[in-house]
């Protein structure tokens, strides 16, 4: 197929609508969820876990009123208090130095980044590395990620990754690889199996960034804030990730054209700097209850809204809530 046809991107892009017509078929067949029918009152079952949910939900709303306006306010007020922000500020961390990290660069700007290697075939070596980072995130994600845990892999990947990316802009600042090729010369024996060492290293980049910052912060993200919250933090999450990564896409081809080889030491520092950041601020929360989490980022507790009106307090056991009619406590493992 010739490259300059627009049928070499109109394929590519059409065959990524397969799985989505599938998934838009399927989302034709699903259920609504227990606790969305309970929120409606569709649902009769007394569920008690997810009945203490809708409790605990409407307790964070109480102080401000009801509704879904009360309940986000709710939940911004408790989300800045101790023991909750620094959680918050833990994701957007994680997110940000996701997205510094590279792999986005390399996924949307391949012929640019696969080009200053001295690269001749870029689709070929591109569809490799999003060959073997698929491969790797799925063996990793099935079979170890409760065996690792969160923390060692991330610290592990981030100085693997870091390391590979500084081998590769050496090899480019030296090599001049993608000059040489602009030119007509032919590579030297030397130049040329560098770029062969300098392509295994980001093959190697794709492995070790699979079991990393690839997926770990959304895991961790979902696992550390109460049941009650999840509502708004998974929004905030997906927040953080795209809007870090809207910035990068945008400001890629300026670095690049600002840095040249450099651009590969920019994104080797960042993974530095995640590595650094991960040993002093990344705590493991593999397996770890609510209550756990709550005393690892120093969450206190605190009452939801003023006793005099609900009666509850997430620090008491379990008391009458005579505004919402339910029950809640603080030291119940949320779902």
């Amino acid at each position: 197929m010739n490259v300059k046809s627009s049928l070499s991107w109109r394929i590519p892009m059409a065959i990524q609508l397969i799985p989505a017509a599938i998934l838009l078929a399927g989302g034709l067949f699903l259920h609504e969820s227990p606790l969305w029918l309970m929120r409606k009152g569709h649902l009769q079952e007394d569920v008690q876990d997810m009945q203490n949910r809708l409790n605990e939900e409407a307790a964070i709303a109480a102080s401000y009123g009801s509704g879904s306006f009360a309940f986000i306010r709710g939940c911004l007020n408790e989300l800045s208090r101790p023991g909750m922000r620094n959680r918050v500020l833990l994701v957007f961390c994680a997110f940000a130095l996701q997205n510094l990290s590279g792999a986005s660069a390399i996924n949307y700007y391949s012929p640019t980044l696969f080009g200053s290697l001295g690269v001749t075939d870029i689709p070929l070596y591109t569809g490799i590395y999003g060959l073997v980072k698929a491969i790797a995130s799925i063996i990793y994600y099935i079979f170890f990620i409760d065996v690792l845990g969160r923390r060692n892999p991330v610290l592990v990947s981030s100085a693997a990754c870091s390391f590979c990316l500084w081998f590769v802009g050496a090899y480019v600042k030296v090599g001049h690889p993608a000059d040489a090729i602009a030119a007509g010369v032919p590579l030297s024996a030397s130049t040329a199996a560098g770029g062969r060492a300098a392509i295994g290293m980001i093959m190697i980049y794709s492995i070790f960034w699979s079991f990393g910052l690839n997926g770990i912060p959304w895991i961790v993200s979902a696992e550390i804030f109460p049941g009650s919250l999840r509502v708004l933090t998974g929004t905030y999450a997906a927040l953080c990730q795209w809007l870090v990564q809207f910035v990068m896409t945008k400001a890629l081809p300026y670095i690049f054209s600002s840095f040249e080889y450099g651009t590969w030491f920019f994104f080797a520092a960042w993974m530095l700097i995640a590595t650094l950041w991960t040993y002093f601020f990344m705590p493991e929360t593999k397996g770890l209850t609510i209550d756990q989490m709550d005393a690892l980022f120093g969450y206190q507790g605190r009452a939801i809204a003023d006793n005099s009106e609900i009666g509850v307090s997430y620090k008491q056991g379990i008391d009458s809530v005579e505004k919402v009619g339910a029950t809640t406590t603080e030291y119940a493992e949320r779902s």
